[in-house]
C-alpha cells in the first residue's frame, strides 16, 4: 500500500490509539509517521478479519514487506539504540526492511537471517501456487524457507541502486570500491556499517567485485518498451516528444558531466 510514505500526513482517525505510546522526545514528522503506522495497522487488521470472516486466514499466505527503509528525517526506536532512517542510501537501514510470511497451516513460527529480495516473491508465490514460470525471472524460488523443506538459499543479492553494489552475509561491495564489513552481532554492529581495508578481506573484495561485473556485463531481460496485451499506449504530442527529448539530452549532459569529475 502508499502508506507508510511522505508527505508525512496525519490520517483522519485512529489519533488517540496513535499518540498513547507518544514520547515527549518525538518531533511533529514523527509523529505524524507514527500515526500513519498505527492507520497501516488498522488498515491490514480489517485485511485479516476479513479473511477469517471467510475462514480462510489458516490457510492464506499473507505477505508483509517494505521496498526500502524509513525516511532519513525519521528515527525509529529499537530495543537497544535509535535508528535514523536509511532510505535513498546503500546502507543497512536503506535496503534492509521487514519481511513477515503468515500461512499457520503451512509456516512454523521462526525467525530467520536468511536473504530474500523483493525480486524472489514472484518465483516463490508461484511455486508454492504450482505455477511455472515460462519466462526468465532475476528471482530466485525460495519457498522451502517458509515451509522447512530443502532448497538452494541465496548467498548474495546484487542491487543497482546508484551504481551496482552487493552485499553477502558478512560484507557490502559498492560500486565506488568501497567494502563495509557488516557483523550481524547486533543492532549496533549491523548499522555501524564500518568500512574495511583489511588486506585478509581482499579474496572476499575480489570475489564480490566479480558479481558486480557479471551482472553488469548481463543485457537488459527486455529492450524497448513492453508491451502488454490489449493495451495501446496513447501516441505522445509532439510537445511530449520535445520534453522527453529534452529531458534525455539532459540526463545524457549530466553523466558527462559526472565523468569528467
Amino acid at each position: 500500500m502508499a502508506l507508510v510514505h511522505d508527505p508525512f500526513i496525519i490520517p483522519p482517525s485512529l489519533g488517540e490509539k496513535a499518540s498513547a505510546k507518544y514520547t515527549d522526545d518525538l518531533s511533529d514528522k514523527t509523529k505524524a509517521y507514527g500515526h500513519m503506522i498505527t492507520y497501516m495497522d488498522d488498515i491490514i487488521g480489517q485485511m485479516m478479519a476479513r479473511l477469517k470472516k471467510h475462514s480462510i486466514d489458516e490457510n492464506t499466505l499473507v505477505i508483509f514487506t517494505g521496498d526500502n527503509g524509513t525516511h532519513p528525517s525519521i528515527v525509529s526506536k529499537l530495543p537497544d539504540m535509535d535508528l535514523k532512517g536509511g532510505k535513498f542510501s546503500r546502507t543497512e537501514a536503506g535496503s534492509r526492511v521487514p519481511f513477515i510470511a503468515r500461512w499457520p497451516k503451512k509456516i512454523k513460527p521462526a525467525v530467520t537471517e536468511d536473504f530474500i529480495c523483493l525480486v524472489d516473491v514472484l518465483p516463490t508465490i508461484a511455486s508454492i501456487a504450482g505455477i511455472e514460470l515460462t519466462a526468465e525471472v532475476d528471482g530466485m524460488d525460495l519457498s522451502h524457507n517458509f515451509l522447512g523443506t530443502e532448497g538452494k538459499d541465496r548467498d548474495y543479492i546484487v542491487m543497482p541502486f546508484k551504481g551496482f553494489y552487493v552485499r553477502d552475509k558478512r560484507f557490502r561491495l559498492d560500486a565506488d570500491g568501497r567494502m563495509f564489513d557488516i557483523p550481524v552481532t547486533s543492532n549496533k554492529e549491523r548499522y555501524s556499517e564500518k568500512e574495511t581495508k583489511n588486506p585478509e578481506h581482499e579474496p572476499d573484495r575480489k570475489r564480490l567485485q566479480a558479481l558486480i561485473d557479471q551482472y553488469q556485463s548481463l543485457p537488459p531481460l527486455y529492450d524497448g518498451a513492453v508491451k502488454v496485451e490489449g493495451f495501446e499506449a496513447p501516441e505522445l504530442t509532439e510537445e511530449q516528444k520535445k520534453a522527453a527529448a529534452k529531458k534525455a539530452e539532459n540526463k545524457k549532459a549530466k553523466r558527462a558531466e559526472k565523468k569528467k569529475k
